[in-house]
């Protein structure tokens, strides 16, 4: 459906319309107000409706619970830590129901909303706008397959919401979500461009382009973003952030022009935080010609790349 777990998801649905189509809009969206505005029945009512697709569609009764993971069985153990459907249900409704606060010599039951702190609030809030997007759509692919199949390039990370050449999720939002709980546009001057997550979208010559967006950069003041050669931190640690950041930027960057801008600004920063500039050529070189697939998109050379931003 359209939950995303990182910014790959929406990489991979750009890729799809890029080879197949031409790059027509990019809207975003983002609830205002989710934690604290569900209310608590709706979500007790979305998280057993998952619970119900978890357990039937495995067909096990139980869910036993282990050191390292959890697995549906049929027959657990007695000693095994194990659950079945109506008493995970059961402890879901105690849990949201019963969320107490306590303020000086007071103590508060929250009403509404999922209390904030709470571990799983993200996971239970993910999975109760999941199932109201997967009920509707259930639903539309019967009435209209044309406006359903808009939504399949959709990508909802938590409370964030990018669509993809979509003309009909600005009218179907008050359809899809609980009217408690606000879903607003994000950027409506324009349809040719807006950031998701860490990615900058737009829209030139028909195709999707990509780039790396950080917000950081808006501030006003200097942010303090990697580790130093100086601190304690192992100097191989040091390298690895480098390494990641400059993977983070390939896979992000769709244009040559915005790697090597991502690339340079990258390098500048680990310079200063003292790392050996000829270590770092070889660190460049090394890892673009281990993730080769992903760079041949620029037809050019890992040794020619470095050589231009080094």
């Amino acid at each position: 459906m359209w939950v995303a777990d990182n910014f790959n998801d929406v990489l991979q649905k750009i890729d799809k319309i890029n080879a197949r189509t031409k790059g027509v809009s990019t809207k975003q969206f983002d609830f205002s107000t989710l934690y604290t505005s569900l209310p608590k029945d709706f979500l007790i009512e979305k998280l057993n409706w998952c619970l119900e697709k978890a357990f039937i569609g495995g067909k096990k009764q139980f869910i036993s619970v282990y050191s390292n993971e959890a697995k549906f069985v049929n027959s657990p153990q007695d000693s095994t830590l194990h659950f079945s459907l109506t008493k995970i249900k059961n402890i879901l409704k105690c849990v949201v129901k019963h969320s107490f606060l306590k303020l000086g010599n007071k103590t508060f039951n929250q009403i509404n909303g999922i209390a904030m702190g709470w571990d799983p609030a993200p996971f239970a809030a993910n999975l109760a706008l999941y199932s109201c997007e997967h009920i509707f759509q259930a639903n539309l692919i019967k009435q209209n397959y044309s406006a359903a199949k808009q939504n399949n390039n959709n990508c909802r990370y938590i409370d964030d919401i990018n669509t993809l050449n979509n003309q009909v999720f600005e009218d179907q939002i008050h359809l899809i979500y609980p009217q408690e709980i606000i879903c607003n546009r994000e950027n409506d001057n324009s349809d040719l461009c807006g950031h998701f997550l860490e990615i900058d979208i737009n829209i030139k010559s028909e195709k999707f382009q990509t780039k790396i967006y950080d917000k950081r950069n808006d501030f006003n003041f200097p942010i303090v973003k990697f580790p130093d050669t100086k601190s304690n931190i192992p100097n191989r640690v040091v390298f690895n952030v480098y390494i990641s950041q400059l993977l983070r930027f390939l896979r992000v960057c769709s244009e040559i022009d915005d790697f090597k801008t991502e690339t340079k600004m990258l390098i500048s920063c680990f310079l200063l935080k003292g790392c050996n500039r000829q270590l770092l050529v070889k660190k460049t070189i090394q890892t673009l010609k281990k993730h080769s697939r992903t760079f041949n998109k620029f037809n050019i050379s890992p040794t020619e790349f470095s050589n231009q931003i080094f």
